[in-house]
């Protein structure tokens, strides 16, 4: 069997905002007047109030209202986000190659993660693969340019919040040789942007490897 890689990569664009950052009653940060850039201001959400309190901090003699750990939880979010992103391209291109070469596995309910050999594993919640099919989709998601990079990376990020973000009391374990029996990509990228670390956060305490002894230096 031949699988090759997709020729165009999955690139997701985040513009960001120039360095004028107004004190206002309320963060407002001007765009460029690039075509397809927009003025940002808050009604854009909590992300770019972050932005732009740390703009303001890291200009400012005043006390600094973010920590530097709540910026550094506020940037992997961030990044979390950006690669889910890009993972949802990826799939998204190959369900529409499925559709094309094999419309039989096209609509079928597999999913994906990352297994402990640093290769994407096919979830098949339903057993409604046979083995030709697993190896198939096995092969076509490992050789689908960059896919896996961002799974990778995602991975990375999600140990450091899952060790970092007080919402899991420092209780679990998450580790590169875990997460194919943690996180559910599939799951992951179907959910709305704005509820997708919801849904990490869910996966993660409901199938979470707990620790035998909680970590102590969990933000506070």
């Amino acid at each position: 069997m031949n699988i090759t890689s997709a020729t165009f990569p999955c690139i997701v664009t985040l513009p960001m905002p120039k360095a004028a950052v107004q004190a206002t009653d309320g963060p407002t940060l001007e765009a460029s007047e690039t075509p397809g850039r927009v003025k940002a201001s808050r009604e854009a959400g909590p992300a770019l109030d972050m932005v732009s309190l740390a703009y303001q901090c890291r200009s400012s003699a005043e006390e600094c209202p973010i920590s530097d750990e709540e910026l550094y939880l506020w940037k992997l979010k961030a990044s979390s986000q950006i690669e889910l992103e890009i993972q949802q391209c990826h799939h998204s291109k190959i369900r529409n190659e499925l559709n094309i070469v094999r419309p039989d596995l096209a609509n079928k309910p597999f999913s994906y993660t990352l297994g402990a050999d640093g290769q994407l594993k096919i979830l098949d919640p339903n057993q409604s693969l046979n083995e030709g099919e697993l190896n198939y989709l096995t092969e076509l998601f490992n050789a689908h340019n960059g896919f896996k990079d961002s799974v990778i990376r995602h991975a990375e990020i999600a140990i450091a919040l899952v060790h970092n973000d007080e919402v899991f009391g420092g209780q679990y374990e998450l580790n590169l040789g875990n997460i194919e029996n943690t996180l559910d990509y599939g799951k992951l990228i179907a959910a709305k942007p704005e509820k997708r670390y919801e849904a990490f956060v869910m996966q993660v305490l409901e199938k979470g490897e707990k620790r035998e002894q909680p970590l102590v230096d969990v933000m506070v």
